[in-house]
């Protein structure tokens, strides 16, 4: 493969039930980096991930919204998926991280281990929880000028994220949330909500911010070994810093900068880590007006067999 290969690491909105199930059941270095952080999550929390996301059928909407479970289980797949390619000797000379996955971006890049990792996301949801009112985010299937256009809808949320031309995202608190879907719906712009709790990529979360820091500032961190691209600032990272942590869910996310900022320099191969493959989407749309030499794949989906979709983008890599 001759273009550079970049994994991208996502975040909350991509996570769905079961995700990576088949790969857990039959791939040795999945299951155990899966059944390692699970380890630690019992001994800090109680809870278990692979307990809750794949063996309880019954309560899959309060887990799917469950900070507690959902927040380290997206980084428990991103995280083994990344293992199982480097274990492969498939290394990335590029990393993006969105949102909570420039948690697992940094771990994969060697700025934290994989526990301080998985201790930053904890703290995450235990600063969030304590500290703030619930919220939510709702995705908008319409040119992003609408939030700039539409004095209601501005009124009423936050621009969380553009992901693509026709494709943004909104943080609203709980209590204006009835009247955005109301509004939304009048104006019959499509609309859905993302299975989150929280008002993330917003100023709605900003009540968290120093319980959060005061919990991580022991964490010690190492530069960074691969280059690692950040959609909270929309630059290469050189070095992070504990408030770093804060910034990547708090500011609002500049995927399409990223990507621009990239192609600018050259093609490239993507290789999308989320649960549901939603970066490689939006590489797909951003990219789809330019005459770009890039490729984008996901790792895994809900609509397909995540052995074997693993085992046909391992083929691509190792020609």
């Amino acid at each position: 493969m001759t273009l550079p290969l970049v994994f991208m690491f996502g975040g909350q909105g991509s996570h769905y039930y079961a995700m990576g199930k088949n790969l857990l059941e039959v791939n040795t270095t999945f299951h155990d980096w899966m059944l390692k952080a699970d380890h630690i999550l019992i001994e800090k929390t109680g809870l278990s991930v692979l307990e809750f996301f794949y063996h309880r059928s019954s309560d899959k909407e309060d887990t799917l919204i469950n900070l507690r479970l959902s927040h380290p289980a997206i980084f428990m797949v991103e995280y083994a998926l990344a293992q199982m390619l480097l274990e492969k000797g498939i290394k990335p000379d590029l990393i993006i991280g969105s949102s909570l996955g420039e948690i697992m971006a940094s771990a994969v890049a060697g700025a934290i281990s994989f526990e301080s990792a998985l201790n930053i996301i904890l703290a995450q949801v235990e600063s969030l929880i304590q500290c703030n009112q619930p919220g939510h985010m709702i995705a908008i299937l319409h040119h992003h000028a609408l939030y700039k256009t539409d004095g209601i809808l501005a009124q009423l949320a936050e621009l969380a994220a553009i992901n693509f031309e026709s494709h943004f995202i909104v943080s609203v608190s709980a209590n204006n949330k009835t009247r955005l879907e109301e509004h939304l719906k009048k104006q019959n712009v499509t609309y859905f909500l993302l299975p989150v709790s929280q008002a993330f990529h917003s100023s709605l979360i900003n009540p968290a911010k120093s319980f959060f820091l005061k919990s991580i500032q022991s964490i010690h961190l190492h530069s960074l070994h691969i280059p690692l691209v950040s959609c909270a600032y929309a630059r290469v990272m050189n070095e992070i810093s504990h408030e770093y942590f804060w910034d990547v869910i708090s500011q609002p996310i500049r995927f399409p900068e990223v990507l621009q900022l990239i192609e600018k320099k050259h093609a490239a191969f993507y290789l999308d880590l989320t649960p549901s493959g939603t970066l490689a989407n939006f590489v797909k749309y951003n990219l789809s007006s330019q005459s770009s030499n890039s490729k984008q794949f996901s790792l895994l989906s809900p609509y397909s067999q995540d052995l074997q979709q693993f085992n046909q983008i391992l083929t691509i890599l190792e020609k």
